[in-house]
């Protein structure tokens, strides 16, 4: 009797935004990408919601301005990994126990990404601090 052997479902993959030059930066894509709002995007880079508002309308950021959007892109996709895409918007703006009370906003804000990255690693090492 010959058995006949199913292949195992393919894994559903996720499509990231990758940034593989600056002028690709598509601002619209990454808000609809990771449900993030002009305003965190504000916050984020540091630049005025009327420049947002220029970058959404498809007008190129500057230099500086270009590689904190791929450090965006970066870790966006990296939270990708371990949090639904979608899931991320709604995410940066609660106080997590992790960053002492503070929203991933806020560290993002101040600097400190490295802490959102250590939690990525953590969460995907499953080696808690």
């Amino acid at each position: 009797m010959k058995r006949s052997i199913k292949p195992a479902p393919a894994k559903k993959t996720v499509a990231k935004m990758k940034l593989s030059s600056p002028q690709a930066f598509d601002l619209r894509r990454f808000c609809h990408s990771f449900a993030v709002g002009p305003e965190e995007v504000s916050r984020m880079t540091g630049a005025a919601l009327r420049t947002v508002a220029y970058w959404k309308s498809g007008k190129e950021p500057n230099g500086l301005t270009q590689q904190k959007l791929k450090e965006l892109v970066h870790l966006f996709d990296a939270l990708s990994d371990v949090i639904a895409s979608k899931s991320i918007g709604p995410w940066l703006s609660l106080p997590n126990p992790a960053f002492d009370g503070s929203t991933p906003l806020q560290v993002i804000e101040r600097g400190e990404s490295h802490r959102i990255w250590r939690m990525i690693w953590e969460l995907g090492s499953g080696q808690p601090d």
